[in-house]
């Protein structure tokens, strides 16, 4: 029976919402205010129970370069985009709807280009961005100083036309919290539930695909798992 680690609670509901990996959850340790010293402890102890530790990490703005997983125990997955709330805001860019929120009463929906602009070009939301960049360098140690800079990517596809942008790109340049929170006025858990019936764009339910099926495929293709969130048994689950 594997184990696996993710954030918290809107990565469950997203993955049980697209993707279910019939896995077990917990909070990743820094979220259970674990240092890195306990993390062997952690692992000796969970390894009498489980076949498998996985963890499921947000890159965040690390350059995709830098990112590989680790498939030896304790195992480390990342999603193909920053966050769950890139998938999101993905799905509706790629139908050229702007990201809903929730507006005042007989508010107009702001459009698409103008989410875009208040985003890259009102306010100083690329500081977050260079921040992630910068935090991603300290840790990894890269050995070359050239890295892609995806924000100034983001800001040449918005120059094209909607049917002509790589939404990808300009999604790999925003941070997803602050884009629902403060630019939708939205919920992260309120955009997945209103997601749920219709499912998401094909091409991010690809790119959803890709790190569910390599989990699945690389780690325990035929275990059962049980679902856990703060570190408490929620719900027993059939094979994966």
């Amino acid at each position: 029976m594997p184990l696996l680690f993710i954030d918290g609670k809107d990565d469950e509901a997203f993955l049980q919402a697209f993707h279910p990996l019939n896995g077990a959850v917990i909070r990743r340790h820094k979220e259970i205010n674990l240092r890195p010293g306990n993390m062997s402890r952690l692992h000796s102890m969970l390894a009498s129970k489980f076949t498998r530790i996985v963890y499921l990490k947000d890159p965040e703005f690390t350059p995709p370069t830098l990112i590989k997983d680790q498939t030896t125990q304790p195992a480390t997955f990342y999603w193909q985009l920053p966050c769950i709330e890139s998938n999101l805001i993905l799905h509706y860019f790629k139908n050229g709807m702007s990201v809903p929120g929730r507006l005042l009463r007989n508010a107009e929906a702001p459009t698409l280009q103008e989410q875009l602009d208040q985003y890259f070009k009102t306010g100083n939301y690329w500081t977050e961005y260079f921040a992630g960049v910068q935090e991603a360098v300290v840790r990894l140690k890269p050995t070359t100083s050239v890295l892609p800079n995806a924000f100034i990517l983001a800001l040449e596809e918005l120059q094209k036309s909607h049917e002509h942008r790589d939404y990808v790109t300009i999604v790999r340049a925003i941070q997803g919290h602050t884009f629902v929170k403060e630019i939708a006025k939205g919920d992260t858990g309120d955009l997945i539930n209103a997601l749920k019936g219709s499912g998401l764009h094909p091409e991010v339910a690809a790119l959803l695909g890709e790190t569910t099926n390599k989990i699945k495929a690389s780690l325990f293709p035929n275990d059962t798992f049980f679902f856990c969130v703060n570190n408490r048994r929620t719900s027993a689950l059939g094979p994966a």
